[in-house]
């Protein structure tokens, strides 16, 4: 039987289109090296942090900047193939920032974080608890869109479909818990640049705004 006009046009919709892996990898390894970049100039080339520092505690840095990144990126498309698997690339690295980030937990690192006793201030309690709930959510909204796509058979479905302004919310209050301390002093600023906190706090709150627009609008992406 001879397919119709329509038919061939769903099928080459662009909405339904599966990413290439060229997309994919330019928007992966174009975060990633953006990122790392920015994080060693900063940290290390015009801060204070030592080379030595750079395969851990500049790389967590780099992770949480792309993977945020990557999910904001992945608001921008309308194509739910092409928002899961940006989405699936973010929330990995935002894991891998857990992961680096409970490795590096210690006042060496991070000494505002702590009291003389050696505990959590309120600052550090708050960013550590909303990234952990955000890391929470995130998984659950990546084992929803999983187990969605096994269901329906298909290669539709957004990995931030509904859950995606609680995760970004989370995001933000992590990010302000973290650095909002800092974000006013330009002048304490390594080599003027500001805090990787305030950029992902700056894309999170973009992407919310986005999300916020009317369906009529955020359709043109």
């Amino acid at each position: 039987m001879n397919q119709t006009p329509l038919s061939n046009a769903a099928e080459s919709s662009p909405v339904q289109a599966a990413p290439s892996n060229r997309f994919l990898g330019a928007w992966v390894v174009g975060a990633l090296v953006a990122a790392s970049g920015y994080a060693t100039l900063r940290y290390v080339v015009l801060g204070p942090v030592a080379w030595q520092q750079l395969p851990l505690y500049v790389a967590n840095k780099s992770f949480a900047l792309a993977g945020l990144v990557l999910l904001v990126a992945a608001q921008c498309y309308r194509a739910p193939a092409v928002r899961r698997r940006l989405g699936c690339w973010g929330a990995a690295l935002v894991t891998a920032h857990l992961a680096a980030s409970v490795v590096l937990l210690q006042p060496g690192y991070f000494p505002g974080w702590f009291t003389p006793q050696g505990q959590f201030t309120p600052a550090a309690g708050l960013a550590l608890l909303s990234g952990v709930l955000a890391a929470v959510a995130l998984a659950a909204l990546w084992l929803v869109s999983l187990l969605g796509r096994e269901g329906s058979g298909s290669s539709g479905g957004s990995l931030l479909l509904g859950g995606g302004s609680l995760v970004l919310g989370l995001s933000a209050l992590h990010l302000v818990s973290m650095g909002a301390s800092g974000w006013l002093t330009p002048s304490r600023w390594h080599g003027s640049l500001p805090p990787i906190t305030l950029l992902g706090f700056l894309l999170v709150l973009g992407a919310l705004l986005w999300r916020g627009l009317p369906a009529r609008l955020r359709r043109r992406g």
